[in-house]
């Protein structure tokens, strides 16, 4: 609950809508409770140096409601991203995310936040695989926990010769990689996705749309 003050009533709750389209939407309710009422309680997020925006929110709050919400696999979409907690919990839970920020600071610091939460998943996780966003016939996405129990370790060079859409380098651990594919229109789209950070890819194709 948020502090007292001697002047003024304080704000204590936020009201939210949930709006649905057509019949098939997601409700999933916990088997731990008989029927769920419509109200989160959870505190303010205090000042503190993960604390970036001045209406951030619980992270415990958006990863129950994205569970109940979403399921596995699901594209989240928060139109007024702010600090990135929205991203964070998506991560967290399996689902993809795309947000929107005005404020350039809070974009930077909102985007910082969600890769670095991407990037600790992957790290924390062993089973985790990276699939080529080209979905390229022939992706080798769903043999690579197979595959890779073939290739030694200490790779110093590792070649791909038949590159597809790169999901085979993408997951290899090496010290350099050669990529080559005879589609040289592919060759240059994984090198202009190599070679720039993700907000200039997404910028890029946002102007091609």
């Amino acid at each position: 609950m948020p502090r007292n003050t001697t002047r003024r009533y304080v704000t204590d709750y936020e009201i939210a809508i949930w709006a649905t389209k057509g019949i098939g939407w997601t409700f999933n309710k916990p088997c731990s409770k008989p029927y769920l009422r419509p109200s989160f309680e959870y505190p303010v997020v205090p000042k503190s140096k993960d604390k970036i925006h001045p209406t951030q929110k619980s992270l415990y709050l958006l990863d129950e409601i994205i569970k109940i919400h979403t399921n596995p696999g699901d594209c989240i979409f928060d139109p007024f991203c702010g600090s990135g907690t929205t991203g964070v919990a998506a991560v967290r839970n399996n689902r993809f995310f795309v947000g929107c920020e005005i404020d350039k600071n809070y974009y930077k610091k909102s985007f910082e936040r969600i890769r670095n939460e991407y990037y600790n998943l992957i790290n924390s996780s062993n089973d985790f695989v990276t699939r080529s966003p080209l979905y390229y016939l022939g992706d080798k996405y769903k043999l690579w926990r197979e595959l890779s129990t073939l290739f030694p370790k200490n790779i110093n060079n590792f070649y791909d010769v038949f590159g597809g859409g790169g999901t085979m380098i993408s997951n290899v651990e090496a010290k350099n990689y050669f990529y080559n594919d005879k589609d040289s229109n592919l060759v240059k789209i994984l090198q202009f996705m190599n070679s720039n950070p993700l907000s200039e890819i997404l910028l890029s194709l946002y102007w091609r749309l």
